[in-house]
């Protein structure tokens, strides 16, 4: 089978079972530059996928400069990787090849970094404070600022949120559609 047919089942896949229109752009860009570098190896076949080919593109991600002439980082390389491993088990799952290309693919460790600013108390306190404040907009800030600090939910969660899914007498509020698309309690 042709790699760039396998690779539109694949996607088309992937819209069947729903996967986040938001996620779905980078997986595409992603293959857009996987299929360019098997082009250049000569590779148009799944059959020619091998294990070693997958380890070459690794390296090659290694060494990749991305378009601000920088190194791409090791959660650029993660990513593409993970894709590309979901690839691999999409073709043995829908038995395109005998074994998975991917299989010896070992992830890069992404280091952990501290976070670059933390407030602290007395700034968290001046950020949240609203006794000099009469504008409606820095009232709606506070209230962003405390749900972020107090819920730790994410951006797109806080963005979401409508007031309807705010209980205020049992303290909490109801998340639809967080991290991966689940809803849940915060």
């Amino acid at each position: 089978m042709l790699l760039r047919e396998a690779i539109r089942r694949y996607l088309v896949w992937l819209r069947a079972i729903g996967t986040s229109s938001k996620t779905f752009p980078t997986i595409q860009s992603i293959f857009k530059i996987f299929t360019a570098w098997v082009h250049d190896q000569g590779i148009t076949m799944i059959e020619q996928l091998t294990p070693d080919l997958m380890q070459a593109y690794q390296e090659e991600l290694t060494f990749r400069i991305n378009r601000n002439g920088r190194p791409v980082t090791i959660a650029t390389q993660l990513r593409h990787l993970g894709v590309l491993r979901k690839f691999g088990r999409y073709l043995i799952e829908q038995d395109f090849v005998i074994t998975d290309p991917t299989k010896r693919l070992m992830l890069p460790r992404k280091q952990k970094a501290l976070p670059r600013a933390i407030p602290d108390i007395d700034e968290a306190i001046r950020l949240m404070d609203t006794r000099t404040r009469e504008d409606i907009v820095l009232y709606r800030d506070q209230a962003i600022l405390e749900m972020l600090y107090c819920t730790g939910l994410r951006r797109g969660e806080i963005v979401n949120l409508n007031i309807g899914d705010i209980d205020l007498v049992g303290g909490y509020c109801w998340v639809r559609e967080g991290k991966g698309r689940k809803d849940h309690l915060a």
